[in-house]
């Protein structure tokens, strides 16, 4: 009986042992994993923000650089369009 019991330890220790390597090459692997697809979400969502500064930024400089045209426009053409608006209600 004393071999029996000692046979039955020794396959419970070593299923024990197989078990908490198995569980903690699982946490490893399921770890690393997590951490790698976390990188490249981080990665991913801050190209994107990055996309959309880039796009507010390009239309605030749009709109200021088609409002500085209008601007310089009617400053330069002011003269030239009242001198022909002149000559045509003269003429």
């Amino acid at each position: 009986m004393k071999a029996l019991n000692a046979l039955r330890t020794r396959l419970f220790l070593a299923i024990g042992l197989v078990v908490v390597l198995s569980i903690g090459l699982m946490l490893f692997v399921g770890t690393k994993l997590t951490s790698r697809e976390v990188d490249r979400t981080t990665l991913h969502d801050l190209s994107r923000q990055a996309d959309i500064l880039a796009a507010q930024q390009r239309s605030q400089l749009l709109r200021h650089h088609d409002g500085d045209v209008e601007i310089i426009g009617r400053q330069h053409l002011g003269p030239a369009l009242r001198a022909s608006r002149r000559s045509h209600s003269s003429g």
